[in-house]
């Protein structure tokens, strides 16, 4: 156009006077498509139109990132951080452990997720824009490994008659540390070396209620498991078998 234009910017706000060349700005009170109509100001007739959506289409590139939370000391849960999705539409984020979809709100950047015990290996995290389906992003966490659970389990020593020999197998513990047993009667407890997985325990002829046998790591007193032995009783009639 040869000469000044005249602007109307589609929202019903008055027809401004623009330039020939350069830009023009608006500001809009109200979300939606708007036809914007520049005309020669001097030929009315000679126009050019387009359209707009307001709020424009983010062009940043979605990411979403995932670290332990450090709220968790298990390092089980996950927590993500979104940046370049629509500030006003919802994201779905699929943890990838087969959990239902997470739906979070408009304007959400960041969120956690607990991964189950029996979920291990490398979990694949996706977060959909709710709107745009090709506003998308994916990340890999790996929750780290339950640690089995401690047991112990005690049998009457098949050597021995009187039936007053337990014999103990321990699984599970951590083999880098001694592992402590109470054998339930008074006695001192007694320390088995790391990597060991079983031990014995003469209970004295007097001893013939059942007895709760406790194993406990000497490194990390949260790893403990205990079984219940009967001194005679089972011994006995593992002795009466034999003849």
């Amino acid at each position: 156009m040869a000469g000044p234009t005249t602007i109307d910017w589609g929202d019903g706000s008055p027809v401004e006077t623009g330039p020939e060349k350069g830009t023009a700005s608006h500001a809009y009170a109200t979300d939606g498509t708007k036809t914007i109509k520049v005309c020669d100001a001097a030929a009315p007739t000679v126009c050019t139109t387009t359209e707009v959506t307001i709020p424009f289409p983010s062009t940043a590139t979605p990411t979403v990132t995932a670290a332990a939370d450090p709220a968790d000391t298990t390092g089980r849960t996950a927590a993500i951080t979104l940046a370049g999705f629509s500030a006003d539409g919802a994201v779905n984020v699929n943890w990838g452990d087969g959990t239902a979809a997470q739906t979070l709100p408009a304007g959400t950047t960041a969120a956690t997720h607990a991964y189950a015990a029996g979920v291990n290996g490398a979990q694949t995290i996706t977060a959909t824009s709710a709107t745009d389906a090709t506003k998308t992003a994916s990340t890999t966490f790996t929750p780290t490994p339950v640690a089995p659970t401690p047991a112990v389990t005690a049998e009457a020593d098949a050597g021995d008659a009187t039936g007053h020999t337990a014999n103990i197998t321990l699984t599970n513990f951590p083999s880098d540390s001694a592992v402590s047993v109470n054998w339930g009667d008074g006695s001192a407890a007694e320390e088995i070396a790391a990597g060991t997985t079983a031990g014995g325990h003469v209970y004295a002829a007097a001893v013939t209620t059942e007895q709760t046998i406790t194993a406990t790591s000497v490194g990390d007193a949260s790893k403990t498991a205990s079984t219940t032995f009967t001194p005679g009783g089972a011994g006995l009639r593992a002795a009466a078998r034999k003849k």
